[in-house]
This record gives structure tokens, C-alpha cells and sequence, in this order.
């Protein structure tokens, strides 16, 4: 299930995430998703290795 949530960003900001969504031929959206879970897997990474 998808949730709609509203967030404020300046207007630089805004159009640079939407240039990198751009980039990697995704939407705004997705881009976020896929930004958040690789970070999630590097902390998780870099938690296995202090172990």
C-alpha cells in the first residue's frame, strides 16, 4: 500500500532531486524509495562489519 505524504522543500533542492530522479529515469517518488532502502543496506553493511 502506497502512502501520500507532503513535504517542503526550497525550490533548489526541489529541482535537484528532480534532476537526479531525471537522470536515473525514475520519478520523484521512486527515487526517494530506492534512495532510502540503499541507505537502510549501507547502515546495515556498515553495522555487520563493526561487529
Amino acid at each position: 500500500m502506497k502512502k501520500r505524504i507532503n513535504i517542503s522543500l526550497d525550490e533548489a533542492t526541489a529541482e535537484q532531486l528532480k534532476k537526479l530522479a531525471t537522470q536515473d529515469h525514475k520519478n520523484v517518488s521512486q527515487w526517494i524509495s530506492d534512495a532510502v532502502w540503499r541507505e537502510e543496506k549501507l547502515e546495515r553493511k556498515g553495522k555487520a562489519r563493526e561487529e
